[in-house]
């Protein structure tokens, strides 16, 4: 039995055609295609301390497009790691990482009275940070058995009620880039191309965190309907939360520098947090770091105000001529994004490769929507 029938303004892709979709230029439907890659790490993120030689390193990366989903669960089990070895509060510390880590960290260090802060980064612009969709939900990572699941809800719990925290003006020190949302999913046995689709939210469900998925129809009032799962979630404002925590650290005198490190040695400090994501496969020797390629599609929609809800959803378009099952979505950041790829292994400079999934981005998206 359906529990909603919900009328939802279309993304309106009309404008995008196969021929407007080359590499060399961006088609007037779009305002960018913003082509990054997902710090993953096999058996999942990296939260551990240990000593090499004079310096106390504290891992936290390899979240592998969890990042924002994980980020204050993952900084908080960081600091407990740092905290339990009782070091001098005016002893110099090092992040290394500018994304949401490594300022999270800087953040967290100052608020427990640690002033003697310096983030070393090799950029601090247009990282991948103020890049990510902002649907919470801690997807896309490499776990091995329960026991890894169990530790990342966890850390996803504590992320998820500091952000009820912020939503709720309720949070001592961050205040902006959180909002609730509805998700839209897929689920099976209604549709030949809508297909049952994990969300990342079952944990948060089952624990009461959030309320029951409701199941109903939406419609875009072009004709196209889909029968679909309906969660609620947040919204993360990623460019907007990475602007705030940047203000934050120039309110608190925290030192940047621009610098990138190929080796822990090279720092000063003897207390070092590595917050360096991709980075952590050279920084740390570590094997099990890979990229996973991620597209966006930066999109030019005119009323952002009535698209406020995601499509997150695996899909097969009765256009292809494919047999696989790729994901969509939808999500309100900016004037709208549209995705999604997870291709491991994939660094994102085989640009052949990337145009033919912009290619399938754009068409099974216009085949949801029916724009």
């Amino acid at each position: 039995m359906l529990s909603f029938n919900t009328r939802l303004t279309p993304v309106d892709l009309s404008s995008l055609t196969p021929d407007s979709l080359n590499a060399n230029t961006i088609p007037d439907g779009l305002a960018g295609i913003d082509i990054g890659i997902r710090p993953c790490r096999r058996s999942g993120p990296n939260l551990s301390a240990c000593e090499t030689g004079r310096q106390l390193i504290i891992h936290n990366y390899g979240h592998g497009g969890a990042g924002w989903s994980l980020s204050h669960g993952s900084v908080l089990h960081a600091l407990s790691l740092f905290e339990a070895r009782k070091c001098n509060k005016q002893a110099p510390v090092t992040i290394v990482g500018a994304g949401v880590m490594g300022l999270l960290t800087s953040l967290y260090l100052h608020e427990r009275g640690y002033r003697n802060l310096e983030i070393v980064a090799s950029e601090f612009e247009g990282i991948t940070s103020c890049r990510s969709t902002g649907y919470y939900a801690p997807l896309a990572m490499s776990l091995n058995n329960e026991k890894q699941q169990a530790f990342i809800n966890d850390i996803g719990f504590k992320t998820f009620s500091t952000f009820q925290a912020i939503e709720q003006g309720e949070h001592p020190l961050f205040k902006r880039g959180i909002s609730p949302v509805h998700v839209y999913a897929g689920v099976g046995g209604y549709s030949e191309s809508i297909l049952d689709t994990e969300t990342g939210l079952e944990p948060y469900v089952e624990q009461g965190l959030l309320p029951e998925p409701v199941l109903g129809e939406i419609d875009f009032g072009n004709g196209q309907k889909h029968i679909m799962r309906r969660f609620q979630t947040y919204f993360m404002n990623t460019p907007g939360i990475m602007e705030e925590l940047n203000e934050l650290l120039d309110q608190k005198g925290i030192r940047r520098t621009q610098k990138t490190v190929h080796d822990f040695g090279e720092l000063k400090s003897d207390i070092v947090f590595n917050c360096s994501g991709i980075g952590g496969q050279q920084l740390n020797h570590d094997n099990n770091v890979h990229p996973n390629l991620g597209i966006l599609l930066l999109l030019k929609q005119p009323d952002m105000g009535a698209l406020h809800y995601i499509i997150y959803t695996r899909y097969r378009s009765p256009l292809s001529d494919s047999d696989h099952d790729n994901y969509i979505y939808f999500m309100p950041r900016g004037n709208g994004l549209l995705g999604a790829t997870f291709i491991p292994n994939n660094d994102g400079t085989d640009e052949a490769e990337n145009l033919k999934q912009i290619h399938r981005i754009v068409f099974e998206n216009k085949a949801f929507f029916g724009t």
